[in-house]
């Protein structure tokens, strides 16, 4: 344990590390505003090797004695379109002479990346005085949380860098799953689609960063079985690039999300948003299919009761809208994935309906849905005030 004191200072730490596949390397001491943060934390150490393999050493805790944060933040979330703003405490200030001042936002993307935004603060630099600022965090900046920042600027190299930066205390934020990559079940062997009474389909390859074909992940002995779709762990956490956090299926592919929480998956804690492309709705309701088998509105209901974050998305053509002269039911989704979400009670004061959003493009064929469809699986949930566009249509959402 060592103690950093109310002016800032904090003694140097010492870490052993093997020799001589490591050398030890102490960056610059880093300067600490007196009374800026609270609590707790702890220094770390590590080696990093040049295939970026991670060897951790042991964390030395600190305790911060300082008495009082220097700035305020009007929220403690960070959703994106959600405004937040800095503001300083009363006499808070950078120190006299301090060259810019920036507020910002940082996020944590992996265990061993992250990443941060800055907005500049309006800063009478002679008293290190610097006025309050609101910004609004994008929607494709997000992450489980966020941590908040402001930094004085005290120093500014021959290079343009900042050379020497005084932090505030970091405010820890919560925030929304970062969007990560897509798993995608197809209802076909291969890129290639079939419309009715057309032999030779039409080439539409799903945009997931894991496509898994439907003999790869359903299973004809036994029949019916969830064993197959659920990748192996080294795909689940990104050797194609991404984490996979979403789960898409089209037609008999929305059987695909189905299996992977039925498998009782540890993955299924990293997944944040299930995508159904116009699912259909006559299959859900016949006896001898696969969908009879699994209580799929069970799964999905305490798979969004786990998180607020979990979105479940349905984009619905005329199939699963069910329509008969004239008429729209969405008999399907009502006899087998709404019931138990619907009847859910609520979570502390949250309702898990409201996290299931249905579009409905009216008159969209099957095969259109998917070809119009399909990049929505690598974007943010939409909301009911915000469905996917598709030209010639104007659709807002709803939920169950």
């Amino acid at each position: 344990m060592t103690t950093v004191q109310p002016d800032g200072s904090w003694p140097w730490l010492g870490q052993t590390v093997p020799y001589p596949r490591a050398r030890s390397h102490y960056p610059d001491k880093p300067v600490l505003t007196a009374g800026a943060a609270l609590g707790t934390g702890r220094f770390e150490a590590y080696c990093l090797t040049s295939d970026g393999r991670r060897t951790d050493y042991l964390a030395a805790p600190f305790k911060v004695t300082g008495d009082a944060p220097v700035f305020a933040i009007s929220s403690t979330s960070a959703r994106p379109g959600k405004p937040i703003t800095f503001a300083p405490l009363a006499s808070s200030r950078c120190p006299a002479g301090t060259k810019q001042a920036w507020a910002g936002l940082g996020r944590k993307l992996s265990d061993f990346e992250s990443e941060g935004i800055a907005y500049p603060l309006t800063l009478d630099s002679a008293t290190g005085a610097w006025k309050a600022r609101t910004i609004t965090v994008d929607w494709d900046f997000q992450a489980r949380w966020y941590t908040a920042v402001v930094s004085c600027v005290l120093r500014i190299a021959p290079d343009g860098s900042n050379e020497l930066v005084s932090n505030y205390a970091n405010v820890v934020l919560t925030g929304v799953p970062p969007l990560g990559g897509s798993l995608y079940y197809s209802p076909y062997d291969g890129p290639v689609i079939k419309y009715p009474g057309d032999p030779d389909g039409v080439r539409a390859p799903a945009p997931a960063t894991l496509t898994l074909d439907r003999k790869v992940w359903t299973s004809r002995t036994p029949a019916c079985s969830a064993s197959k779709a659920v990748p192996a762990d080294s795909l689940l956490y990104g050797k194609n690039g991404k984490q996979l956090t979403t789960l898409a299926g089209w037609s008999a592919g929305r059987l695909g999300p189905v299996y992977f929480l039925s498998s009782k998956s540890p993955w299924a804690a990293m997944v944040n948003h299930i995508l159904l492309i116009d699912p259909g709705s006559d299959d859900y309701k016949d006896a001898s299919s696969c969908d009879a088998k699994y209580d799929q509105s069970r799964l999905y209901a305490n798979w969004l009761a786990r998180s607020p974050d979990n979105r479940l998305t349905i984009l619905a053509g005329d199939l699963t809208a069910h329509c008969r002269r004239g008429t729209c039911d969405f008999e399907g989704l009502k006899k087998k994935v709404f019931p138990r979400i619907i009847n859910h009670p609520k979570v502390g004061n949250r309702s898990i309906r409201n996290q299931v959003t249905v579009c409905y493009y009216a008159k969209l064929r099957h095969e259109d849905a998917w070809l119009q469809l399909r990049g929505t699986m690598n974007a943010a949930p939409p909301t009911p005030t915000k469905c996917p566009a598709v030209r010639g249509y104007t659709v807002r959402g709803w939920h169950p």
